[in-house]
């Protein structure tokens, strides 16, 4: 499954933001504003022509696109663990085994 990932800095918000996109066309986010956990998902048009201009907001006003590395030290400051639980329930990054006959 390809994956990207996108950031969202604080710009007008007390929190930054962190999206990931699958091929499947699902825009995927958790963020935690004071106790409570918003996630956000949207179906997007397409996973290769994705505009991120479309997804920002007045708090959020820039998305940019960032490395599986960067992205995972985002996630951690914010809300550890949920890209890595994300991605797991997707089978991002993971390759099947072959079948033994």
């Amino acid at each position: 499954m390809n994956v990207r990932f996108f950031y969202s800095p604080a710009i007008f918000s007390n929190y930054p933001k962190l999206f990931v996109l699958t091929d499947d066309a699902i825009l995927y986010s958790e963020s935690r504003d004071y106790s409570v956990v918003e996630v956000e998902r949207y179906v997007v048009t397409s996973f290769q022509n994705f505009d991120p201009k479309e997804y920002e907001t007045e708090e959020h006003p820039v998305l940019l696109e960032v490395s599986k590395t960067e992205a995972t030290e985002i996630s951690d400051d914010l809300r550890p663990n949920w890209l890595n639980r994300y991605l797991m329930e997707k089978r991002a990054f993971t390759q099947e085994s072959m079948p033994v006959w």
